[in-house]
């Protein structure tokens, strides 16, 4: 129970990332010495992805493992990351710390896993670039990776490794793919050093780039693309489908003023009374009372 605690302290200040001792060849957990230097504390990749991304350090609290039946029902995503998720992403973590990498490269994996798992393995997850989205002056927006995430992403969808990785390949063809994962997505490059560690093709230890000591986070890397055509605001949206629909084009949107808000008000009225104007109203609501 000792050990325990001291693991469970460790993982607590963050500072399972820095030790750098010896491991054992599976990366199953990193060997460290305890603050008085007395005893070996065995930190397994299982405590750290428990603390990290269960936020639980109790090791007799059982995690939640949730399904299909659960999907898309407002669960938090990590519930439903499965039984062999967890045991890759274990290792993952135990080797990623025994490299000093910062772990928040793990944790951006297991986030992205987790989500892909709660959309069903993506069956339920909506489709970007199909033309439906539109920008505050009426051209229409598509997301792309940059050149060099997509570079990364066909190299890893081609490689050797991807058919034994224990990585699931279903997340990994979903990830890389732009029109569901353009502008949300786990840093490629490290998601390819997992994908080889841990596919059956690689039997050598394998050392992490240095790049991976820290996580740096880039604003805004993704692609936007926007058409030329400027598209009537509020007018096309959801109807590009449809047989012979033509695209109602326009320079400047029309503005709104107290004006217009008034033309549109009688127009309606009009409408609804199916009248043209307001004699006629008149005539129709007074006509017979004259």
């Amino acid at each position: 129970m000792q050990l325990k605690r001291i693991e469970n302290s460790l993982i607590q200040l963050g500072t399972v990332k820095a030790f750098q001792a010896s491991m054992s060849k599976d990366y199953s957990a990193i060997s460290v010495k305890s603050p008085d230097n007395s005893s070996d504390v065995s930190i397994s990749g299982e405590a750290i992805l428990r603390q990290r991304l269960f936020h639980v350090t109790d090791p007799n609290r059982d995690l939640p493992v949730l399904g299909k039946a659960e999907c898309g029902r407002s669960y938090p995503d990590i519930s439903f990351l499965t039984l062999n998720d967890r045991a890759l992403l274990g290792d993952a973590y135990a080797w990623a710390s025994s490299e000093g990498a910062d772990l928040a490269y793990v944790d951006e994996l297991g986030f992205k896993l987790a989500h892909y798992r709660e959309k069903d393995n993506g069956r339920i997850s909506g489709r970007d670039n199909q033309g439906m989205r539109y920008d505050g002056e009426g051209h229409k927006v598509y997301f792309s990776f940059t050149e060099k995430d997509t570079a990364t992403a066909k190299r890893i969808v081609e490689s050797e490794a991807l058919r034994t990785t224990r990585l699931d390949q279903g997340f990994i063809r979903y990830i890389t793919d732009k029109d569901y994962s353009s502008m949300y997505h786990n840093d490629f490059e490290f998601m390819e050093q997992v994908i080889n560690r841990f596919s059956s093709k690689n039997d050598e230890p394998q050392a992490l780039m240095p790049r991976f000591a820290k996580r740096e986070y880039l604003k805004n890397n993704f692609v936007v693309t926007r058409s030329k055509e400027k598209y009537a605001v509020g007018h096309n949206s959801g109807r590009e489908n449809e047989p012979g629909f033509t695209a109602t084009k326009t320079t400047k949107p029309k503005p709104v003023t107290v004006e217009s808000l008034r033309d549109d008000m009688r127009a309606a009225l009009f409408k609804a009374m199916n009248v043209t104007s307001f004699k006629s109203l008149f005539a129709l609501l007074f006509g017979d009372k004259r």
